[in-house]
């Protein structure tokens, strides 16, 4: 009885340990559950949390978009009705859906006309230009756009503006485009001018030309005339001169004989200066030939030349030699150094002997030139290369 009542109580004591693990065992249950139910909730909320973010951000960039967009559509119907150029929505058949108040100015349509449907492109588009217009379709709808070219349109009156088209394709509809027309009469009409006056520039340069020819040719004869009218008493002078130093030499002083050997030489040199003046009248048609020259021979032949006229002025030349080798003509370079040497020589203040003083020198810059008069001086300056 006594083993019954200590398996009992075992029982029962087995019982309660049991009951208290169970009871245990729920509590922990019922914690992990409130735990993982918090975790849960906090989850949700968290994912609702950013569920409604993306959705404000969503919201708040269409919002942005559509701001942006209304703001673009008002920009582009403010230029579009200011009528500034004209603007055209049309499709690719010719129909003209819409036009601003600047493009009917430019073909001579009133806005009647455009209300009635009566505008097409095609029907206002002169034959020669239907090519170029076929070609800007093709580019639309290849690229979406196509490059601006010019053509012309026919107006209600019946003549033709010349205009400047750019076409792009609208995204809403790829069976139309949308373009703009600037009116070109302006730049034509100063184009056009500007060639007349191009065309009356040229036109007067050949007039010019052939005046210049003609005058040319006037001189060219005039030299002829008056080197033959010159060159008989200069022929006479020289072979009179010669002959009284060949048959009468035994019959003149020294002095006689230096004055005819002068008249010789200046009819020599006065013959050259004439054939120098036949080839001054064919300069339009040829070069003068440039040689190199000794300046020394060529002031020596100009003091020969001025020997009276330094004489009769009491004169005082000095040369300062040696002088360098120059590229000219020597004929006309030996005219100017005798025209400088005679200026020299007759400008001076009255009373006061001319004083002449020539010389060179040779600068490192080359092209640099300087010709100064001061008392009857002046001086060469020959650059060196």
């Amino acid at each position: 009885m006594d083993e019954i009542r200590a398996l009992v109580a075992q029982m029962k004591n087995e019982e309660l340990q049991l009951l208290q693990q169970r009871s245990q065992d729920a509590k922990t249950s019922a914690q992990q559950l409130i735990v993982t139910f918090s975790i849960a909730s906090k989850a949700s909320l968290a994912l609702l949390g950013l569920v409604y973010y993306l959705v404000i951000r969503d919201i708040e960039k269409r919002s942005e978009a559509e701001k942006i967009l209304r703001q673009s559509e008002a920009r582009f119907r403010r230029i579009v009705e200011a009528n500034i150029i004209g603007f055209v929505f049309a499709d690719f058949n010719g129909k003209i859906i819409d036009a601003n108040d600047a493009f009917l100015r430019i073909i001579g349509y009133t806005p009647e006309d455009r209300q009635a449907g009566k505008l097409n492109w095609q029907e206002i588009t002169p034959p020669e230009y239907r090519d170029r217009d076929e070609r800007a379709i093709a580019q639309i709808q290849s690229f979406g756009y196509c490059s601006s070219f010019e053509k012309e349109y026919i107006r209600k009156d019946g003549s033709r503006v010349p205009v400047l088209i750019g076409a792009a394709l609208l995204e809403s509809n790829k069976e139309q485009c949308f373009y703009f027309a600037l009116d070109l009469s302006k730049q034509k009409a100063a184009e056009a001018e500007i060639h007349q006056l191009n065309e009356t520039l040229e036109q007067r340069v050949r007039e010019r030309t052939a005046q210049l020819e003609e005058a040319n040719q006037e001189l060219e004869a005039f030299s002829y005339s008056v080197s033959h009218d010159l060159r008989a008493p200069l022929r006479a002078m020289q072979g009179f001169a010669q002959a009284l130093l060949e048959d009468y030499s035994d019959r003149l002083d020294l002095l006689a004989q230096d004055y005819a050997q002068r008249i010789v030489t200046a009819a020599r040199h006065m013959d050259t200066l004439i054939n120098e003046l036949l080839s001054y009248s064919r300069l339009s048609r040829g070069e003068i030939r440039l040689q190199v020259v000794s300046l020394t021979t060529v002031v020596a032949e100009a003091l020969a030349e001025l020997e009276i006229e330094i004489q009769a002025q009491n004169a005082q030349v000095t040369v300062e030699e040696p002088l360098p080798e120059a590229i000219a003509h020597p004929t006309i370079l030996v005219q100017v150094v005798t025209n400088l040497i005679a200026n020299a020589i007759k400008f001076v203040s009255p009373g006061v002997q001319p004083q002449v003083r020539v010389w060179a020198e040779e600068l490192s810059q080359a092209g640099e030139q300087e010709v100064t008069r001061e008392l009857g001086e002046f001086r060469i300056i020959s650059p060196t290369t």
